[in-house]
């Protein structure tokens, strides 16, 4: 039987180019595309932008469908009731984001109904690894996500430079 260990060594990047081109949403295949194809680094940036946005409204439109569709009388979160009915029809980046965890936290304690048990184990188990810490506490603490609202809109508002938010990205995120 093979480990993950050993299934990880065997994954190339030219295998996770050709399954996210091959296999994934088309936003998201299409920006990875212009990511992978793309020389000059603002536009790099640019595509890498738009990569992690759809990543995060395709996973979040998946729990969200499954909130509302199939487990309507299973699961219940007053709190995501209200935010998708008030702000899911003009979505920000930090909509998108607030739903993601909410929806996640809607499902605390439900992994059979989960329909990404990778995600909720991810997201659930809390044992002493920093990155599922970071992931659990979303952003609420303001460090990775305030950053990356930054450099998003560093980079689309004229004038500012690029170099300074890319920086100040990977400083917090480091």
């Amino acid at each position: 039987m093979e480990t993950d260990e050993a299934s990880n060594r065997d994954w190339t990047d030219d295998k996770l180019d050709q399954l996210i081109l091959s296999e994934y949403p088309y936003p998201i295949a299409v920006n990875y595309k212009r990511l992978l194809d793309e020389q000059d680094w603002e536009k790099k940036t640019r595509a890498c932008i738009q990569v992690f946005e759809y990543g995060l409204r395709a996973i979040t439109l998946g729990l969200i469908s499954q909130y509302l569709i199939r487990d309507v009388e299973k699961v219940s979160d007053p709190q995501l009731n209200q935010l998708l009915l008030t702000r899911l029809s003009r979505a920000t980046l930090g909509t998108w984001n607030e739903m993601f965890f909410k929806a996640l936290q809607a499902y605390e304690d439900k992994r059979n109904l989960f329909f990404m048990p990778e995600l909720y184990d991810l997201y659930w188990d809390i044992s002493t690894t920093t990155i599922r810490w970071t992931l659990r506490s979303g952003c609420s603490n303001g460090d990775a996500c305030a950053a990356y609202a930054s450099l998003k809109s560093g980079f689309l508002a004229q004038g500012s430079s690029l170099r300074r938010a890319l920086t100040k990205w990977f400083v917090l995120t480091a």
